[in-house]
């Protein structure tokens, strides 16, 4: 069949696939030959816009990238200015020490002080009683080694199934 240019876009290709099942229900899952010849159209416009298909993920894909990064910068810019906070009041704090003085008084706000608090610090874990503690168990399945085995034979509690099945966009060779 000799191919030919849509104006149709991807969105409405999609809805015309969506509007072809929604037939297919209303019909109790009888295909009809209209039916099929309306999917076989929609699926030959899809494949028409495989490029576009393929540059659509590509673009999505660089935008989650351009995100992930500027996720990472704002990450690294608050990091940035907690410890410019934490560094400028470990000065103000040096300041106080310096000039005996317990407070800081300005026209609207204050600086002072505060009376430090008590802090546990373990000398030896293992000398701790028991009542102090938490014991956590972590129970960790290894699929890779239960895959392995299930092919050469049975392991109770689990089966091989077939995984869906992923969609592979690219360059064609």
């Amino acid at each position: 069949m000799e191919k030919q240019k849509t104006a149709l876009s991807l969105w409405g290709i999609s809805d015309e696939l969506n509007a072809l099942n929604e037939l297919l229900i209303l019909d109790q899952g009888e295909v009809s030959e209209e039916l099929e010849q309306l999917q076989s159209e929609a699926q030959i416009l899809l494949e028409q816009k495989t490029d576009s298909c393929v540059g659509y993920c590509e673009y999505e894909k660089n935008n989650i990238a351009v995100a992930k990064e500027k996720i990472t910068e704002l990450r690294d810019f608050i990091k940035h200015k907690e410890n410019k906070i934490k560094n400028f009041e470990s000065f103000v704090h040096s300041c106080l020490e310096k000039t005996g003085k317990e407070i800081f008084v300005g026209e609207f706000k204050q600086i002072k002080l505060r009376k430090a608090s008590d802090i546990v610090v373990i000398d030896d874990e293992n000398k701790i009683p028991m009542e102090y503690t938490v014991v956590e168990t972590v129970v960790k399945i290894k699929k890779a080694e239960i895959k392995k085995a299930l092919k050469s034979g049975e392991i109770a509690g689990a089966h091989l199934a077939k995984g869906k099945q992923s969609v592979m966009m690219g360059l064609k060779k």
